[in-house]
Parts: structure tokens; C-alpha cells; sequence
């Protein structure tokens, strides 16, 4: 469970999920997942600024002393004495081989394809197969058959036109208008 904890100092680390509240700068912060204190206006604000608590004193270093003697019952101090030099040793020679491992039990045939072989020399040539059934068509024929839509989409289109142009209860505007678009689209598809 979170707790509110109001402080004169922030600690530089806090227990996860506490909430501190600096009476001197009066300013809430909350502990993270790794005790770093964070301003929780700055957190709300989408600017998060950790505040690091003040750094203590700097402790001086200890005098060892001499070892003292052993205990009146002949039995080592439990005081540890100071920290002795580290001396690495040379290399010792390899040891012998262990006894040999049993043998293992037949294994079951690889599902893994092997590598491809070379090409082999090519066989005797077959009969020719039967028509397909996909056409392929060629840049040339795809244009003709354009052109012939064309030309039928024309001539439909101007055989309408001629229709209505003979139309005696259009007015003489439209009827114009009829006339000079059937003899534009005659002239443009050749007919």
C-alpha cells in the first residue's frame, strides 16, 4: 500500500509507489518502479523531471588496526580482520580424460531434403500437345479489335443521331445541333 509521506528533505530513493510531499518547496513527487523520486506536476504535465534527493556527507575512510589476540576460550575473533593482497597462482596442468560415454541408439532417417544434384543430361525430345485453351494476344491484334469497337460504336452512334435529326417535333435549334454533331462524327470514323 502507497504512502503519503511529507518530508523537510527528499530522500534520494524512495519505497515504489509513495507519494512525498517537500514542505519546503511544497511539491509532490512519487517513487517508480526503481525509487526515483519524480515531481508528479511534471508527470501530469507530460515533462517528467526526476528529483534526485540531496546527496549525504561523504563518510571518512576507517583506521585498521592491528589484529587483536584470540578469545579467552582459544577460538578465532568473528571481528574480520583487514583485507589481505590477491595473488594469482600459475596455470595448473590439464586433467586426464574422464572414461568414455556410452554409445547412443540408432537414430530415426533425416525429414531434411539434402542438396540438389547436378542437371542431368537432357532427354529425347516429345510429341507435340494439343491446342490450349488461353489465347495469348499479341499489341496488334489488341488495337485492331479496338478500332473495330470504335468504328461499331461510331456507326451505332450515328445511325441514333440520324434517327432523331428526322424528328419533326424537335425544334430547329436542336435540330441543327443533331445534324452538325452526326456529320462531325461521320467525318471523324470515315463513314
Amino acid at each position: 500500500m502507497a504512502n503519503l509521506i511529507s518530508v523537510k528533505r527528499l530522500p534520494s530513493k524512495g519505497n515504489v509507489g509513495d507519494v512525498y510531499f517537500d514542505n519546503v518547496n511544497k511539491e509532490f513527487y512519487i517513487a517508480l518502479a526503481d525509487g526515483t523520486l519524480f515531481a508528479l506536476a511534471g508527470l501530469l504535465g507530460l515533462q517528467p523531471v526526476p528529483a534526485v534527493g540531496p546527496k549525504g556527507e561523504q563518510g571518512g575512510v576507517g583506521a585498521s588496526g592491528p589484529q587483536g589476540p584470540a578469545g579467552k576460550d582459544g577460538r578465532d575473533s568473528t571481528v574480520p580482520g583487514p583485507r589481505g593482497d590477491s595473488i594469482t597462482g600459475p596455470k595448473g596442468k590439464d586433467g586426464l580424460p574422464g572414461p568414455a560415454g556410452k554409445d547412443g541408439k540408432d537414430g530415426k532417417d533425416s525429414t531434411v531434403a539434402g542438396p540438389q544434384g547436378p542437371q542431368g543430361p537432357a532427354g529425347p525430345r516429345g510429341e507435340k500437345g494439343e491446342r490450349g485453351d488461353i489465347a495469348v494476344i499479341g499489341d496488334a491484334e489488341l488495337q485492331a479489335a479496338v478500332t473495330f469497337y470504335k468504328h461499331r460504336h461510331t456507326a451505332v452512334q450515328a445511325a441514333l443521331l440520324a434517327e432523331i435529326a428526322k424528328s419533326k417535333s424537335l425544334p430547329k435549334s436542336t435540330q441543327l445541333h443533331v445534324q452538325n454533331t452526326l456529320n462531325r462524327i461521320k467525318r471523324e470514323a470515315g463513314l
